[in-house]
Formats: structure tokens, sequence, C-alpha cells
């Protein structure tokens, strides 16, 4: 069995926000493939190694250059990362992976004890 996942960016959503004139700039490459070879994607370690490596993939496949300003530039990494992502874990359906990747994503509750 192959133990690798193979996904492509949404670089089409993540150009929909950028200006048409600098959609051509967009020079990123569009799919990687993550290995999970040596992984046990049953325990959280393996699983929080998997995202490591799909966020890794994400932003290399997610690189921007040209045309734009930094701002938008780096905006339009960060959605394009983000989605990344959200796809790749989708894709590879790991019950482990997804709640690994849904509980990195919320927001840290601080209970402050009274006097």
């Amino acid at each position: 069995m192959k133990r690798s996942i193979f996904f492509a960016i949404a670089a089409a959503a993540t150009m929909a926000f950028v200006a048409p004139a600098t959609a051509s700039d967009f020079t990123a490459q569009s799919s990687k493939t993550v290995s999970y070879a040596q992984l046990d994607l049953t325990n959280s370690h393996d699983a929080d190694t998997m995202l490591t490596r799909i966020r890794d993939a994400a932003r290399e496949v997610c690189d921007i250059h040209g045309g734009m300003s930094a701002m938008d530039e780096f905006a339009a990494e960060r959605m394009c990362r983000r989605q990344t992502v959200a796809n790749a874990v989708a894709a590879l359906n790991n019950p482990v992976v997804t709640q690994r990747y849904a509980m990195n994503g919320r927001t840290r509750t601080i209970t402050l004890a009274s006097r």
C-alpha cells in the first residue's frame, strides 16, 4: 500500500482574492507529495509529525512571488496555506490527524482565579 498523500493547492480559490493583473504572477508549485511511510497515524505524536509535513509542503506550494505588494502577497500566501492544509487533512481522512488539526486551531481559554 502506498503511504503518501498527493494534494493540489487551491490556487484558483486563492487567486480569486488577488487582483486579476497579478494572477499571472502566481508562480507557486501546484502540488506536492507528502509521505507518511514510517508514521503510525493512530498515535498523536506521529499525527503531529504528519501535520508538520503537510504544513511544510503547503509553505512550499503556496510560495507566491512577484507583482503584488508585500501585504497582498502575505495575505494570499496565508490564505493559500490555510486552504491547502485543510484540503490535505480532509483528503488524508485520518481521524487522529483530523482531531489534532482541529485541536491546534482552537482558541485557548484562560480562566483567572478569583482572590
